[in-house]
């Protein structure tokens, strides 16, 4: 199949209509008039480069510009205009406009330029690093896991017997026939769920909650990647892999009233007979990255993911609290991800992004004005659709030359990790 040329442009327009009337009986003569606009309603331009043939396996660096407006609607708004003759005498002009809504004024202009795309948005870094930590992989950490073995051991051992005691507690309750409330009451405190010493700190909510959240759910991850481990060890461990992210954000929603100057609705007419129209924008964000690589080294790839190959990220989770550290500088992800792509052969790397923006504009009709004497502008009624709507979207593709982690901040606190440093501080506290 041949490559598509180097660049392509389209533009395609539509002619649109709208019939201006003054009916029989109003004071000017009546007339009956038909305006036809040509509108854009799509337009698309794109520039890539041409691949060698014997790369074109590879991510092909690409950009792309759309605007599209979406179909009008019909309407229909009848109005009149009185004019002042004599005392308590006026002549009265009747108006219909009907038709396709048109909106005049240079909406594509104004939009394209709120869809910028840059290889420097920091939604670009967040997805690279996601798929260099895909790569990385959660695996069982062995290095990590050996530097703790005796904390972990000792927090196997205590919480089995928590546990026997707890079913000591329950058949012990059930010989001697207490009431259920009290047995139950009993394999708690056995469990520490519930204790009688709220004064020691280990014996503490605090304490358990820091026992579960970096003992326990640490260990059970561990158990877990391990198996993972052995089982894809134990299968023909496949020699080619791919890692894809995706993260999407969008802006809040503005709202703004243009002066007829820059966008209207009604030509010569609008001024009196309609307010500013209202515009409303947001744009959506969408940052993509993808990495495909072959194993070439499996001896280097099984350090990886054994957690042998980065000493130096070993050494900073066995330093204490660098997790705490890690919620505002992460430095331990960054650490992580130096050796994410050990023992591989990058095929294909690339990343993109895309700048949508959606506008709305909405007709709104002038009230009218009924007070007695003076008036020129009177009984408006609108029907059909009062709002047109319109897109404009930017897209750019980038190869992706030596993948490398990039330093990023960490995310800061969220619920469980606001109550790790509750827990933490009431702990300290209590020891001190």
């Amino acid at each position: 199949m041949p490559l598509p040329p180097p660049s392509e442009n389209l533009s395609y327009t539509v002619k649109l209509h709208v019939r201006s009337q003054r009916l029989e009986g109003s004071w000017f003569y009546p007339f009956n008039d038909v305006s036809w606009y040509d509108e854009v309603w799509f337009r698309k331009s794109r520039n890539w480069v041409r691949v060698p043939k014997g790369n074109r396996h590879t991510t092909n660096p690409y950009t792309s510009y759309v605007f599209e407006a979406r179909p009008p609607g019909q309407f229909s708004f009848t109005w009149k205009n009185r004019y002042p003759i004599d005392y308590n005498v006026y002549k009265y002009d009747y108006h219909v406009l009907s038709g396709d809504l048109v909106l005049t004024g240079d909406i594509e202009g104004w939009l394209s330029t709120r869809v910028p795309v840059s290889s420097e948005h920091a939604l670009l870094t967040s997805v690279r690093n996601s798929v260099l930590k895909q790569a990385a992989g959660k695996r069982f950490n062995a290095a990590l896991f050996t530097t703790e073995a005796n904390k972990t051991l000792d927090l196997l051992v205590t919480n089995a017997r928590k546990i026997a005691r707890s079913f000591q507690e329950i058949r012990t309750g059930k010989i001697l026939k207490r009431p259920l409330k009290e047995t139950v009451r009993r394999a708690m405190l056995a469990l520490g769920v519930i204790n009688s010493k709220k004064w020691d700190p280990k014996a503490s909510r605090a304490s358990q909650w820091l026992e579960y959240r970096y003992g326990v759910e640490t260990l059970m991850a561990d158990v877990r990647d391990a198996a993972e481990y052995a089982a894809s060890k134990m299968s023909d461990q496949p020699e080619r892999y791919k890692w894809r992210s995706q993260k999407r954000e969008s802006s809040a929603v503005t709202t703004d009233y243009p002066h007829f100057s820059e966008i209207g609705f009604f030509g010569t007419h609008q001024e009196v007979i309609e307010q500013s129209p209202k515009r409303t924008f947001q744009t959506m964000t969408t940052a993509k990255a993808w990495l495909e690589a072959e194993l070439e080294v499996a001896g280097y790839r099984s350090m990886q993911q054994l957690g042998f190959a980065n000493p130096i990220g070993l050494a900073w989770e066995n330093i204490p609290f660098s997790f705490v550290v890690d919620w505002a500088l992460d430095i331990g992800s960054y650490l992580e991800m130096q050796s994410s792509l050990w023992g591989l052969k990058i095929i294909n790397a690339g990343y993109s992004l895309q700048c949508d923006g959606y506008v709305e504009v909405e007709m709104r009709p002038a009230p009218g004005n009924d007070n007695p004497g003076l008036c020129y502008y009177m009984s408006p009624s609108f029907s059909g659709t009062s709002t047109r709507n319109f897109r404009a979207s930017r897209y750019q593709r980038w190869a992706w030359v030596n993948p490398s982690p990039e330093y990023t901040l960490g995310e800061g606190l969220n619920i469980k990790r606001a109550l790790d440093a509750v827990s933490l501080l009431y702990v300290n506290l209590k020891r001190n």
